[in-house]
This record gives C-alpha cells, structure tokens and sequence, in this order.
C-alpha cells in the first residue's frame, strides 16, 4: 500500500457545469472543486477565503482518493461575489491550498460599450509580405516556361 504525502495531493475549482479546471469565474456563479491524491474516506475541511470572504465545509470525505463536489451533483461554493480567492483544503495537521488566485470577476458584458470595436486591419508589412509572395510566384512561373 502507498502512502501519499501531502505533495502528492491537489485541488482544482471549476464550474459545476464544466469538468474543466479553471482559474477565473463570473459573478455570481457557483464553484465546485477536484481532487485527488487523497487516502480512501479521508476527511477533510475546505475553506475559501478571500479578504472579506471565509466559506468552510465541515468533513468531506474523499472516496477512492478522490475529493470532488461533482459526483455529488453539489456546488459547495455559491454565488460568489466578485473577488480574488484561495482554495485550502486542511487534512489534520496539513494545509493543501490551490497554487494560484481564483478569481472572480463582474466583468460579463451586459451593454454596448461607449465606443464601436474597429475591426482589425493588417499591418502593411503582412499586405507587402503577401504582394512580394505572388509576384515572385509569377515570376518563377514565367522563367519555368521560358
């Protein structure tokens, strides 16, 4: 049997409706967590804390190693308001915090901004790039024929 070490463990927030890792969030959303390297029904706290923000979860219980709000079909962490996180998992003794901010943000765009988006227009190094490339290509074509 191996014995892991809290190196060996990590936790990792994303959206409930996603199973993909991620660092920044809307507003308002809800975030549930993974992770693993944990040993069999171990119990943990998880706690996410921000300066003026301190949610806690008593007593989770990984199952197979496994640490995830997901397969409970439960966000932990609802609502949140726009802020910078961190996610901490404490095992009796140990602290396991996710390496990187999460971060969520109000930045969803509800109205058109003051000033139109100007389509983006090629340098003109890219547009001479382009004339030399057929022009040089009919060049060649010419001097194959001769």
């Amino acid at each position: 049997m191996i014995d892991l070490t809290v190196a060996d463990m990590f936790i990792q927030p994303m959206e409930c409706d996603s199973f993909s890792p991620q660092k920044e969030f809307d507003e308002n959303v809800s975030i549930c967590y993974y992770g693993s390297g944990f040993k069999e029904n171990q119990s943990v706290n998880l706690t996410l804390e921000s300066q003026n923000i301190n949610k806690t979860i008593q007593s989770e219980t990984s199952e197979n190693g496994i640490l995830s709000s997901l397969f409970k079909n439960n966000s932990y962490f609802k609502n949140l308001k726009q802020g910078i996180y961190r996610l901490y998992v404490v095992l009796t003794g140990n602290t396991i915090e996710y390496g990187e901010d999460v971060i969520v943000s109000g930045d969803t765009l509800t109205e058109v901004p003051d000033k139109e988006i100007e389509p983006e227009v090629p340098e003109f190094t890219t547009i001479a790039a382009l004339l030399f490339l057929i022009f040089a290509g009919i060049f060649v074509k010419k001097k194959r024929k001769q």
